[in-house]
C-alpha cells in the first residue's frame, strides 16, 4: 500500500498537471476558426445569454445594472476595455437577473453586443466551451475574443463578454489557472470581460493574479482607485432602495394587492430581493387579518448586517 505522503504527493503532481493543461491550451489556442468566429459574431449581435432562462418581464433596473452602466458611461471611475474586471455581489443580490438585463434592455441602447455566460461547473473553462457548443480542444478561445473584437461599425462600444456563477477554485484551482491564462488573451484586445462572483475568497484570488494590471476590482464596485493595489479589494455592497424592490415585487406579482393592503408597504429598507420574494410569497398565502402581525415578525428578522458596507481591512 502506497505511503500517504507518496499519495498526496502524487496528487499534488496530477493537479499540478490539469492546472498546467488548462493554461496551455488557452495560451496556445492561438488559431481562429472562420465558422466559430462567424458564429460568436451573430451570439454576440443578439446579446445571447448562454446558460440560465431569460424572464424579461420580472426583470427590473437594480444595483448590478447600475454597475455595468457606470463601466461603459464613466470612463472616470476608471474602468478601460482591454482589461478584464471582477464583479463580487453577496448572494440575492440579482447578479444573474442584473446580467439578463443589461444584455437584453441596456447594450442594445448603448450600441454594444455581448455575449454572457451563466451556470456553475467544476471547470468553467469545460463549461464555457459546452455552453459555447464547442470541443474544449477546438480553437474557441481565439474565436470568441476575434469574434467580440470585430465590430462592424468604427463607432461601435465595446463588446461585454459576461462571465456569471464564476463561485468555484474548481480542482487544483484549475478555474483560476483558466483566468490567468484567459485574461493575457484578453488583455488590450479592446473588450470589456467582467466575472460575477459571490465568493469573497474566490474575487480576492482572481483580483491579485496580477495586481491589478490585467485583471482588477470592476471600479463602480469597489471603493477607491483600482491603479493603488491593495492586499484586500474594499466592495461597495449591492443595495437595494426600497423604490427598485417594490419595483422587483410589482414585475414579479403583477395582479396581487397582497390582501388588500397598499401595495408593498411591508418592503423595508436593508431587505434584498430574496427577502422581499419570500416575504410576498407567504403574505399571498396569508388571511388578510393576519398580514400585519406577520409585517412585524419579518421587519425584526432583517439582519442588520445587510444595513453596513462589506469592507475589507486594507493592507498595512
Amino acid at each position: 500500500m502506497p505511503s500517504l505522503v507518496g499519495a498526496a504527493a502524487a496528487t499534488t503532481v496530477a493537479l499540478h498537471e490539469v492546472a498546467s493543461r488548462v493554461f496551455s491550451v488557452v495560451s496556445a489556442n492561438q488559431e481562429k476558426s472562420s465558422e466559430l468566429v462567424g458564429r460568436f459574431q451573430r451570439l454576440s449581435k443578439n446579446r445571447t445569454v448562454l446558460g440560465s432562462k431569460y424572464f424579461g418581464h420580472q426583470y427590473v433596473y437594480s444595483p448590478v445594472v447600475d454597475c455595468l452602466v457606470d463601466m461603459y458611461i464613466h470612463p472616470n471611475k476608471g474602468a478601460a476595455a482591454g482589461r478584464t474586471y471582477v464583479f463580487y455581489a453577496e448572494a440575492s443580490s440579482g447578479k444573474t437577473t442584473g446580467g439578463h438585463y443589461f444584455f437584453q434592455k441596456v447594450l442594445p441602447e448603448l450600441g454594444a453586443r455581448g455575449i454572457m455566460i451563466s451556470g456553475a461547473n467544476a471547470s468553467y473553462f469545460i463549461h464555457m466551451a459546452s455552453k459555447l457548443g464547442c470541443k474544449q480542444d477546438s480553437p474557441w478561445v481565439a474565436s470568441l475574443i476575434a469574434a467580440l473584437m470585430s465590430s462592424p461599425l468604427s463607432n461601435e462600444r465595446p463588446s461585454l463578454l459576461l462571465l456569471d456563477e464564476f463561485n468555484d477554485d474548481g480542482v487544483g484551482d484549475m478555474n483560476i489557472h483558466f483566468i490567468n491564462g484567459f485574461m493575457r488573451e484578453i488583455y488590450d484586445k479592446g473588450l470589456y470581460c467582467v466575472i460575477m462572483t459571490q465568493n469573497l475568497a474566490m474575487a480576492k484570488k482572481l483580483c491579485n493574479l496580477n495586481n491589478w494590471k490585467k485583471i482588477a476590482p470592476l471600479p463602480s464596485a469597489h471603493h477607491g482607485d483600482i491603479e493603488l493595489f491593495l492586499e484586500e479589494p474594499n466592495w461597495i455592497p449591492m443595495k437595494w432602495t426600497v423604490s427598485q424592490l417594490t419595483d422587483f415585487i410589482r414585475a414579479r406579482f403583477p395582479r396581487s394587492d397582497f390582501g388588500g393592503k397598499p401595495f408593498c408597504d411591508w418592503i423595508r429598507e436593508g431587505m434584498t430581493p430574496t427577502d422581499v420574494l419570500m416575504a410576498a410569497t407567504n403574505l399571498m398565502r396569508k388571511p388578510m387579518d393576519d398580514i400585519d402581525r406577520f409585517k412585524d415578525k419579518f421587519r425584526l428578522q432583517i439582519s442588520d448586517s445587510r444595513r453596513k458596507p462589506i469592507t475589507t481591512a486594507r493592507a498595512a
